[in-house]
């Protein structure tokens, strides 16, 4: 009596080995995706972090630069609804014998574009934003000792959400808004200050900052 023989298969088919090797290139087509947007995920969290870090200390330095000054003598007096993107500023320093104020050298906050830029809407300097701006400040302004320095860089042409319109279109009572800003409401001064950083795939990011500083009359 013949046994029917059994064989067992060995190895795999082509079609198995084509089945394999699809899924294997999926998963790891999708692994590649999350890598990539997780990377971009990060690089994005790392510029709001630079922005953010740039223009808290920015507004720091404004803010002890105005700590002192007088509403007496500002220039321009920044109350109206555009506020200011410059102004120069004195402070108390003393009082003569005679009962007259000694004030310190006039010192100028100001937004100036950056260097390589043109205010014409192009991206001059080709890092990716048109007319960006830098904050200066001018110590001793208008004497043999003037100095100029550059306290924060990579500041928009104008604020978030903000458009050169004639409109408040933020809403926070300014209207076309630079990136740095200046509006005084009776003896308080608002400062308002925003950065930029560079994110993934060259996405930009911006963070703005604002308070405020009571002056001296």
């Amino acid at each position: 009596m013949r046994t029917p023989s059994t064989s067992k298969r060995s190895g795999f088919t082509l079609v198995e080995l084509a089945i394999v090797a699809v899924l294997l290139a999926i998963c790891l087509a999708a692994l590649g995706l999350f890598e990539s947007s997780n990377r971009k995920t990060l690089s994005q969290s790392a510029a709001v972090g630079s922005a953010q870090d740039r223009a808290h200390q920015a507004l720091e330095r404004v803010l002890l630069e105005l700590s002192g000054a007088s509403i007496a003598t500002l220039v321009p007096d920044p109350t109206g609804a555009l506020g200011s993107d410059e102004i120069v500023f004195q402070k108390s320093t003393g009082v003569t014998p005679a009962g007259d104020i000694v004030w310190s050298p006039r010192t100028r906050l100001a937004l100036t574009l950056e260097q390589g830029e043109v205010l014409d809407g192009v991206d001059n300097n080709h890092n990716g934003q048109s007319d960006e701006r830098c904050l200066t400040v001018t110590y001793a302004l208008g004497t043999p000792d003037e100095r100029t320095i550059t306290i924060a860089h990579r500041i928009p042409a104008l604020f978030p959400k903000e458009l050169a319109n004639g409109t408040d279109d933020n809403g926070n009572g300014v209207v076309d808004e630079k990136g740095f800003n200046v509006q005084r409401v009776g003896n308080l001064l608002s400062v308002r200050l925003a950065s930029q950083a560079r994110g993934g795939a060259g996405k930009w990011v911006t963070w703005s900052e604002n308070s405020n500083l009571r002056l001296r009359n």
